[in-house]
């Protein structure tokens, strides 16, 4: 069973019954669900609840998507950490990929599964918020032929995982360890991790992929946090 303080999810935009079937599997899940028609009250309910994913049936009224969007990611917003989930016909999806790394952290069409659209809640549920940091990254990936050393540089950060660039693909489950080089210090961050997806560099302007740490080295936990503490003024989620 999930915490309800840290697992609240807010649904809007879907129409009278949509998503009732959704709701359901959450709520067996443990997690504690909102349901809200969009309107100016979806805004004052975030004013004042935090919550750990948002699913969004888009299109929403007007220019609400934007002003949803923009009020999630502000740097005052209580759940700027939280997940976003865009649930849309599948003709937009394409389209709305595009947003991904812009605030919003998948898109999936309104004809995928109760069962898929779970597993993709409960990936972004609680991801937290990353910021652009640029830092050469030394890799160690034991492959079953070989040994492979690789230099590359991390795009984005998060207390939780990065986003690499210049690096050769593998598949998703590949486990590596890493040595981030802090520019202008001593300090490096060590640690393992763990390829999460691989990018689509068509739409990301970007080839390289995500990982989520599995362990960092307790020496490096303090300089991670360090340097996310300082991103946070100067920088919006990615």
């Amino acid at each position: 069973m999930q915490d309800e303080a840290s697992g609240r999810i807010l649904l809007t935009g879907f129409a009278p019954g949509e998503a009732d079937a959704l709701v359901t599997e959450l709520k067996v899940l443990g997690y504690q669900v909102f349901i809200r028609s969009w309107s100016d009250e979806v805004l004052d309910l975030l004013a004042t609840v935090l919550f750990n994913a948002l699913v969004v049936r888009y299109p929403l009224p007007g220019a609400g998507f934007g002003v949803l969007l923009s009020s999630v990611r502000a740097k005052a917003s209580l759940s700027r950490g939280a997940g976003f989930l865009i649930v849309a016909p599948p003709d937009d999806v394409n389209l709305l990929q595009g947003l991904i790394g812009r605030g919003v952290n998948r898109v999936l069409p309104t004809n995928a599964s109760i069962k898929e659209m779970v597993s993709t809640i409960e990936g972004i549920h609680g991801v937290a918020p990353r910021f652009t940091l640029r830092m050469p990254v030394q890799l160690e990936v034991q492959l079953p032929s070989r040994f492979l050393k690789a230099y590359c540089q991390t795009e984005n950060m998060s207390e939780s995982g990065m986003l690499l660039r210049g690096f050769s693909h593998y598949p998703s489950g590949t486990v590596f360890s890493f040595e981030v080089q802090i520019p202008g210090e001593d300090a490096v961050i060590r640690g393992t991790a763990e390829i999460t997806r691989t990018t689509d560099s068509g739409r990301e302007n970007l080839e390289g992929f995500a990982a989520k740490f599995l362990e960092v080295e307790q020496s490096g936990q303090s300089a991670l946090l360090q340097i996310l503490g300082k991103a946070v003024s100067s920088d919006e989620v990615n």
